[in-house]
Protein backbone atom coordinates (compact mmCIF):
# COMPACT_ATOMS: atom_id res chain seq x y z
CA UNK A 1 0.00 0.00 0.00
CA UNK A 2 0.78 3.73 -0.61
CA UNK A 3 -0.13 6.58 1.42
CA UNK A 4 -1.76 9.43 -0.11
CA UNK A 5 1.52 11.61 -1.26
CA UNK A 6 3.45 8.66 -2.86
CA UNK A 7 2.50 7.36 -5.99
CA UNK A 8 1.40 3.72 -6.43
CA UNK A 9 4.86 2.17 -8.08
CA UNK A 10 2.67 1.27 -11.28
CA UNK A 11 1.74 4.81 -11.84
CA UNK A 12 5.23 6.10 -11.46
CA UNK A 13 6.86 3.15 -14.17
CA UNK A 14 3.69 4.34 -16.35
CA UNK A 15 4.60 8.06 -16.33
CA UNK A 16 7.89 7.08 -17.47
CA UNK A 17 7.26 5.18 -19.99
CA UNK A 18 4.99 8.29 -21.55
CA UNK A 19 8.80 10.06 -21.59
CA UNK A 20 9.37 11.10 -25.64
CA UNK A 21 13.01 8.91 -25.48
CA UNK A 22 14.84 6.90 -23.07
CA UNK A 23 17.24 8.13 -20.96
CA UNK A 24 20.94 8.53 -21.73
CA UNK A 25 23.51 7.39 -18.98
CA UNK A 26 25.63 10.11 -18.36
CA UNK A 27 29.37 10.04 -19.20
CA UNK A 28 30.23 9.75 -15.16
CA UNK A 29 28.39 6.47 -15.01
CA UNK A 30 31.91 4.80 -16.52
CA UNK A 31 32.57 3.07 -13.06
CA UNK A 32 29.63 1.27 -13.12
CA UNK A 33 29.56 -3.12 -13.46
CA UNK A 34 29.06 -2.59 -17.10
CA UNK A 35 31.64 -0.46 -18.50
CA UNK A 36 34.03 -2.16 -16.03
CA UNK A 37 33.35 -5.93 -17.73
CA UNK A 38 33.87 -4.20 -21.16
CA UNK A 39 36.92 -2.92 -19.74
CA UNK A 40 38.14 -6.16 -18.91
CA UNK A 41 37.62 -7.73 -22.58
CA UNK A 42 39.33 -5.38 -24.08
CA UNK A 43 41.92 -5.44 -21.85
CA UNK A 44 42.95 -8.76 -23.92
CA UNK A 45 43.17 -6.84 -26.74
CA UNK A 46 46.47 -5.45 -28.02
CA UNK A 47 46.17 -2.05 -29.57
CA UNK A 48 42.50 -2.81 -30.02
CA UNK A 49 40.21 -0.66 -32.16
CA UNK A 50 36.83 -0.50 -30.57
CA UNK A 51 32.90 0.29 -32.51
CA UNK A 52 31.03 1.41 -29.48
CA UNK A 53 27.71 1.65 -31.09
CA UNK A 54 25.15 3.45 -29.36
CA UNK A 55 27.51 5.63 -27.00
CA UNK A 56 25.20 7.74 -26.08
CA UNK A 57 27.10 10.29 -23.84
CA UNK A 58 30.83 8.04 -24.42
CA UNK A 59 30.23 6.40 -20.97
CA UNK A 60 32.52 3.51 -22.51
CA UNK A 61 35.14 6.07 -23.84
CA UNK A 62 35.40 7.64 -20.58
CA UNK A 63 36.22 4.35 -19.28
CA UNK A 64 38.63 3.81 -21.45
CA UNK A 65 40.51 7.66 -20.86
CA UNK A 66 40.64 6.40 -16.94
CA UNK A 67 42.85 3.42 -17.47
CA UNK A 68 46.58 3.82 -18.62
CA UNK A 69 45.80 1.86 -21.40
CA UNK A 70 47.29 2.80 -24.82
CA UNK A 71 47.36 2.83 -27.63
CA UNK A 72 43.98 2.00 -29.08
CA UNK A 73 41.30 3.32 -31.75
CA UNK A 74 37.28 4.46 -30.80
CA UNK A 75 34.80 5.14 -32.60
CA UNK A 76 31.08 5.85 -30.96
CA UNK A 77 28.59 6.02 -33.12
CA UNK A 78 24.61 7.27 -32.50
CA UNK A 79 21.70 8.72 -33.85
CA UNK A 80 23.23 12.30 -33.87
CA UNK A 81 26.71 13.00 -33.92
CA UNK A 82 28.52 13.51 -30.34
CA UNK A 83 30.95 15.90 -29.30
CA UNK A 84 33.77 13.73 -27.49
CA UNK A 85 35.81 16.70 -26.95
CA UNK A 86 33.08 18.21 -24.68
CA UNK A 87 31.92 14.98 -23.03
CA UNK A 88 35.03 13.99 -21.84
CA UNK A 89 37.17 17.16 -21.08
CA UNK A 90 40.17 15.30 -23.57
CA UNK A 91 42.00 17.86 -26.11
CA UNK A 92 43.87 16.54 -29.01
CA UNK A 93 47.23 17.24 -27.41
CA UNK A 94 46.19 13.98 -25.14
CA UNK A 95 44.92 11.87 -27.15
CA UNK A 96 48.43 12.24 -29.36
CA UNK A 97 50.65 12.18 -25.84
CA UNK A 98 48.69 8.84 -25.26
CA UNK A 99 48.79 7.60 -28.79
CA UNK A 100 45.09 6.94 -29.17
CA UNK A 101 42.37 7.69 -31.90
CA UNK A 102 38.97 8.76 -31.07
CA UNK A 103 35.92 9.78 -33.43
CA UNK A 104 32.46 9.59 -33.30
CA UNK A 105 29.68 9.12 -36.54
CA UNK A 106 26.02 8.57 -37.11
CA UNK A 107 25.08 5.02 -38.54
CA UNK A 108 24.87 6.68 -41.75
CA UNK A 109 28.81 7.97 -41.81
CA UNK A 110 30.04 4.62 -40.43
CA UNK A 111 28.59 3.07 -43.34
CA UNK A 112 30.69 5.62 -45.55
CA UNK A 113 33.77 3.63 -43.87
CA UNK A 114 35.54 0.42 -44.91
CA UNK A 115 34.59 -3.06 -43.35
CA UNK A 116 36.62 -4.98 -41.09
CA UNK A 117 37.82 -2.14 -39.25
CA UNK A 118 37.55 -2.89 -36.03
CA UNK A 119 38.69 -5.90 -33.23
CA UNK A 120 35.51 -5.31 -30.66
CA UNK A 121 32.56 -3.92 -31.02
CA UNK A 122 30.12 -2.72 -27.69
CA UNK A 123 26.19 -2.90 -28.02
CA UNK A 124 25.87 -1.69 -23.74
CA UNK A 125 22.61 -0.72 -22.63
CA UNK A 126 20.60 -0.84 -26.16
CA UNK A 127 19.74 -3.46 -27.18
CA UNK A 128 15.73 -3.09 -25.18
CA UNK A 129 15.47 0.40 -27.01
CA UNK A 130 15.72 -1.16 -30.81
CA UNK A 131 13.22 -1.19 -32.95
CA UNK A 132 13.64 -4.73 -34.88
CA UNK A 133 14.85 -2.90 -38.08
CA UNK A 134 17.10 -0.95 -35.71
CA UNK A 135 18.27 -4.09 -34.48
CA UNK A 136 18.57 -6.05 -37.93
CA UNK A 137 20.36 -2.59 -38.77
CA UNK A 138 22.91 -2.22 -35.86
CA UNK A 139 23.49 -6.28 -36.35
CA UNK A 140 23.99 -5.35 -39.71
CA UNK A 141 26.92 -2.25 -38.96
CA UNK A 142 28.47 -3.87 -36.38
CA UNK A 143 29.28 -7.14 -38.41
CA UNK A 144 30.57 -5.25 -41.49
CA UNK A 145 32.70 -2.84 -39.32
CA UNK A 146 34.39 -6.05 -37.10
CA UNK A 147 37.07 -7.78 -38.62
CA UNK A 148 36.19 -11.63 -39.54
CA UNK A 149 38.25 -12.83 -36.36
CA UNK A 150 36.35 -9.92 -34.15
CA UNK A 151 33.97 -9.87 -31.42
CA UNK A 152 30.84 -8.10 -30.12
CA UNK A 153 30.44 -7.66 -26.51
CA UNK A 154 26.66 -7.68 -25.82
CA UNK A 155 26.13 -5.99 -22.67
CA UNK A 156 22.00 -5.03 -21.47
CA UNK A 157 19.80 -5.44 -18.32
CA UNK A 158 17.24 -8.09 -18.48
CA UNK A 159 15.15 -5.99 -16.01
CA UNK A 160 14.94 -2.44 -16.20
CA UNK A 161 15.11 -0.25 -13.29
CA UNK A 162 12.44 2.30 -14.47
CA UNK A 163 10.24 2.81 -17.56
CA UNK A 164 11.24 3.29 -20.71
CA UNK A 165 8.99 4.02 -23.90
CA UNK A 166 8.59 1.13 -26.18
CA UNK A 167 11.48 -0.73 -24.02
CA UNK A 168 11.58 -4.70 -24.85
CA UNK A 169 13.86 -6.71 -22.56
CA UNK A 170 15.92 -9.59 -23.91
CA UNK A 171 16.79 -12.32 -22.11
CA UNK A 172 20.13 -14.86 -22.82
CA UNK A 173 17.37 -17.39 -24.52
CA UNK A 174 16.46 -14.93 -26.97
CA UNK A 175 19.57 -13.86 -27.78
CA UNK A 176 20.88 -17.32 -28.56
CA UNK A 177 17.74 -17.84 -30.73
CA UNK A 178 18.93 -14.69 -32.83
CA UNK A 179 22.87 -15.79 -32.41
CA UNK A 180 23.21 -19.78 -31.55
CA UNK A 181 24.66 -21.03 -28.45
CA UNK A 182 26.63 -18.20 -26.14
CA UNK A 183 29.49 -17.66 -23.46
CA UNK A 184 26.84 -16.56 -20.70
CA UNK A 185 29.26 -13.90 -18.67
CA UNK A 186 25.75 -12.31 -16.88
CA UNK A 187 25.89 -11.11 -13.53
CA UNK A 188 23.48 -9.53 -10.86
CA UNK A 189 24.34 -5.86 -10.13
CA UNK A 190 24.65 -4.68 -6.58
CA UNK A 191 21.34 -3.14 -7.05
CA UNK A 192 19.75 -6.71 -7.52
CA UNK A 193 19.44 -5.89 -11.57
CA UNK A 194 20.27 -9.07 -13.84
CA UNK A 195 22.50 -8.15 -16.41
CA UNK A 196 23.15 -10.01 -19.24
CA UNK A 197 27.19 -10.18 -21.05
CA UNK A 198 28.17 -12.14 -23.79
CA UNK A 199 31.01 -12.41 -26.17
CA UNK A 200 29.65 -13.43 -29.82
CA UNK A 201 32.45 -13.67 -32.84
CA UNK A 202 31.84 -11.95 -35.62
CA UNK A 203 31.29 -14.42 -37.98
CA UNK A 204 28.20 -15.73 -36.09
CA UNK A 205 26.13 -12.12 -36.23
CA UNK A 206 22.92 -12.54 -38.55
CA UNK A 207 23.39 -10.52 -42.27
CA UNK A 208 20.47 -7.95 -42.46
CA UNK A 209 17.73 -10.06 -43.17
CA UNK A 210 18.11 -12.77 -41.18
CA UNK A 211 18.53 -10.88 -38.03
CA UNK A 212 15.17 -8.98 -38.78
CA UNK A 213 13.11 -12.25 -39.70
CA UNK A 214 14.42 -13.67 -36.44
CA UNK A 215 13.73 -10.26 -34.32
CA UNK A 216 10.02 -10.53 -35.68
CA UNK A 217 10.02 -14.35 -34.51
CA UNK A 218 11.60 -13.76 -31.36
CA UNK A 219 9.42 -10.33 -30.50
CA UNK A 220 6.28 -11.92 -31.15
CA UNK A 221 6.64 -15.33 -29.00
CA UNK A 222 7.85 -12.82 -26.16
CA UNK A 223 4.32 -11.17 -27.02
CA UNK A 224 2.59 -13.93 -26.19
CA UNK A 225 4.66 -15.16 -23.45
CA UNK A 226 4.12 -11.91 -21.75
CA UNK A 227 0.30 -11.98 -22.51
CA UNK A 228 0.08 -15.28 -20.80
CA UNK A 229 1.80 -14.45 -17.59
CA UNK A 230 -0.14 -11.25 -17.61
CA UNK A 231 -3.50 -12.90 -17.60
CA UNK A 232 -2.51 -16.37 -15.64
CA UNK A 233 0.63 -14.77 -13.13
CA UNK A 234 -0.28 -18.10 -11.13
CA UNK A 235 0.90 -20.64 -13.77
CA UNK A 236 4.62 -19.46 -13.48
CA UNK A 237 5.02 -16.58 -10.41
CA UNK A 238 9.00 -17.46 -10.34
CA UNK A 239 9.63 -16.31 -13.81
CA UNK A 240 7.23 -13.03 -12.89
CA UNK A 241 9.40 -12.39 -9.95
CA UNK A 242 12.77 -12.97 -12.04
CA UNK A 243 11.21 -10.62 -15.06
CA UNK A 244 9.89 -8.02 -12.50
CA UNK A 245 11.38 -8.22 -9.39
CA UNK A 246 9.40 -6.17 -6.56
CA UNK A 247 5.72 -5.07 -6.59
CA UNK A 248 2.84 -5.75 -5.67
CA UNK A 249 -0.08 -7.70 -8.48
CA UNK A 250 -1.36 -4.90 -9.35
CA UNK A 251 2.00 -3.47 -10.80
CA UNK A 252 3.26 -6.86 -12.17
CA UNK A 253 0.40 -7.07 -14.29
CA UNK A 254 0.67 -3.23 -14.95
CA UNK A 255 4.60 -4.37 -15.73
CA UNK A 256 3.66 -6.85 -18.16
CA UNK A 257 0.67 -5.09 -19.53
CA UNK A 258 2.87 -2.37 -20.93
CA UNK A 259 5.44 -5.21 -22.39
CA UNK A 260 2.86 -6.25 -24.24
CA UNK A 261 1.85 -3.33 -26.00
CA UNK A 262 5.18 -2.24 -26.53
CA UNK A 263 6.16 -5.33 -28.21
CA UNK A 264 2.96 -5.01 -30.48
CA UNK A 265 3.98 -1.39 -31.53
CA UNK A 266 7.61 -2.88 -32.57
CA UNK A 267 5.98 -5.63 -34.23
CA UNK A 268 3.53 -3.28 -36.22
CA UNK A 269 6.19 -0.28 -37.07
CA UNK A 270 8.25 -3.26 -38.68
CA UNK A 271 5.66 -2.82 -41.84
CA UNK A 272 8.14 -0.63 -43.69
CA UNK A 273 7.08 0.27 -47.27
CA UNK A 274 10.18 1.02 -49.25
CA UNK A 275 10.17 3.25 -51.64
CA UNK A 276 9.68 1.51 -55.22
CA UNK A 277 13.06 3.80 -56.60
CA UNK A 278 15.39 2.96 -53.88
CA UNK A 279 14.27 -0.81 -54.44
CA UNK A 280 15.21 -0.66 -58.19
CA UNK A 281 18.20 1.23 -57.48
CA UNK A 282 19.25 -1.23 -55.11
CA UNK A 283 18.80 -3.88 -57.60
CA UNK A 284 20.74 -2.56 -60.37
CA UNK A 285 23.68 -2.55 -58.02
CA UNK A 286 23.28 -5.78 -56.94
CA UNK A 287 23.10 -6.95 -60.22
CA UNK A 288 25.89 -4.40 -61.93
CA UNK A 289 28.33 -5.90 -58.62
CA UNK A 290 27.16 -9.40 -59.86
CA UNK A 291 27.69 -9.10 -63.26
CA UNK A 292 31.50 -7.41 -62.31
CA UNK A 293 32.77 -10.02 -59.79
CA UNK A 294 31.71 -12.78 -61.74
CA UNK A 295 33.09 -11.69 -64.94
CA UNK A 296 36.09 -10.45 -63.45
CA UNK A 297 36.55 -13.17 -60.51
CA UNK A 298 34.22 -16.14 -61.92
CA UNK A 299 32.33 -16.75 -58.91
CA UNK A 300 29.19 -16.13 -57.66
CA UNK A 301 28.56 -13.16 -55.10
CA UNK A 302 28.28 -14.08 -51.75
CA UNK A 303 24.82 -12.41 -49.94
CA UNK A 304 27.02 -10.99 -47.08
CA UNK A 305 29.47 -9.21 -49.37
CA UNK A 306 26.18 -7.55 -51.16
CA UNK A 307 25.27 -5.98 -47.98
CA UNK A 308 28.72 -4.97 -47.02
CA UNK A 309 29.72 -3.00 -50.55
CA UNK A 310 26.41 -1.41 -51.20
CA UNK A 311 24.94 -0.42 -47.84
CA UNK A 312 26.84 3.25 -48.57
CA UNK A 313 25.07 4.03 -51.07
CA UNK A 314 21.60 1.85 -50.36
CA UNK A 315 19.48 1.30 -47.14
CA UNK A 316 19.71 -1.96 -45.94
CA UNK A 317 15.75 -2.11 -46.53
CA UNK A 318 15.97 -1.50 -50.04
CA UNK A 319 18.56 -4.11 -50.77
CA UNK A 320 17.05 -7.31 -48.86
CA UNK A 321 13.51 -5.76 -50.35
CA UNK A 322 15.42 -5.76 -53.96
CA UNK A 323 17.01 -9.30 -52.84
CA UNK A 324 13.79 -10.60 -51.93
CA UNK A 325 11.90 -10.22 -55.45
CA UNK A 326 15.10 -10.90 -57.62
CA UNK A 327 15.32 -14.38 -56.04
CA UNK A 328 11.36 -14.82 -56.12
CA UNK A 329 10.44 -18.37 -57.25
CA UNK A 330 7.82 -17.39 -59.49
CA UNK A 331 10.03 -14.30 -61.09
CA UNK A 332 13.07 -13.69 -59.79
CA UNK A 333 16.68 -13.96 -61.87
CA UNK A 334 18.29 -15.48 -59.21
CA UNK A 335 17.94 -19.06 -57.35
CA UNK A 336 16.10 -18.67 -53.76
CA UNK A 337 18.87 -19.29 -51.36
CA UNK A 338 18.65 -20.38 -47.65
CA UNK A 339 19.11 -17.44 -45.49
CA UNK A 340 22.71 -16.86 -43.71
CA UNK A 341 25.80 -14.95 -44.90
CA UNK A 342 27.54 -17.39 -46.68
CA UNK A 343 24.54 -17.58 -48.89
CA UNK A 344 24.83 -17.42 -52.48
CA UNK A 345 23.66 -15.25 -55.28
CA UNK A 346 23.29 -17.97 -58.52
CA UNK A 347 21.20 -16.66 -61.45
CA UNK A 348 18.30 -18.47 -63.55
CA UNK A 349 17.82 -18.67 -67.03
CA UNK A 350 15.26 -16.12 -66.65
CA UNK A 351 18.35 -13.73 -66.37
CA UNK A 352 20.07 -14.79 -68.96
CA UNK A 353 16.56 -13.26 -70.57
CA UNK A 354 16.56 -10.40 -68.95
CA UNK A 355 19.88 -9.97 -70.38
CA UNK A 356 19.44 -10.74 -73.81
CA UNK A 357 16.05 -8.85 -74.21
CA UNK A 358 15.98 -5.88 -71.70
CA UNK A 359 18.31 -4.44 -69.60
CA UNK A 360 18.93 -1.98 -67.10
CA UNK A 361 17.23 0.68 -68.63
CA UNK A 362 14.41 -1.09 -68.06
CA UNK A 363 14.30 -1.44 -64.97
CA UNK A 364 15.23 2.12 -64.23
CA UNK A 365 12.12 2.87 -66.73
CA UNK A 366 9.41 0.27 -65.61
CA UNK A 367 10.65 -0.50 -62.29
CA UNK A 368 12.17 -3.76 -61.18
CA UNK A 369 8.64 -5.80 -59.96
CA UNK A 370 7.16 -5.04 -63.76
CA UNK A 371 10.16 -6.02 -65.31
CA UNK A 372 10.66 -9.20 -63.33
CA UNK A 373 6.94 -10.18 -64.20
CA UNK A 374 7.67 -9.21 -67.93
CA UNK A 375 10.39 -11.62 -67.99
CA UNK A 376 9.08 -14.21 -66.11
CA UNK A 377 5.64 -14.12 -68.90
CA UNK A 378 8.00 -13.90 -72.09
CA UNK A 379 10.33 -16.87 -71.29
CA UNK A 380 7.48 -18.97 -70.02
CA UNK A 381 5.87 -18.30 -73.74
CA UNK A 382 9.44 -18.72 -76.02
CA UNK A 383 8.64 -22.70 -74.36
CA UNK A 384 5.05 -22.52 -76.27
Amino acid sequence: MTNETTPHPLVQFLTQCLRSAPPIAPASLYQDSQTKWVLEQVKTRVSPTILDYGCGNCRLLCGLLSTDASPWSYCGVDMEQRDWRLLTGVTQATCEERKIQIRTATPIQLRQDPPGQYDIAVLMNVLHELSISELAAALADIRRGLKAEGHLLLVDMCLLPEGEPRATPYYLNDLEELFGKLHDFGYTSKSGIPVIATVIPQNEIPVYADAKALGRRILDRKRMEWAKLAVRPELNPAVIQEMIGKGDEVFKLGFLSVLVANATARLDEDEVVVASEAVDSAAIAIIEHFRDVFLREARNVVVTELYERLVSQHSYEAIAKALEILTDVRIGWFAPFVHGAESRVIPFERFEWFEDQYGLAEIRKNGLVAMAWATADDWERSFE
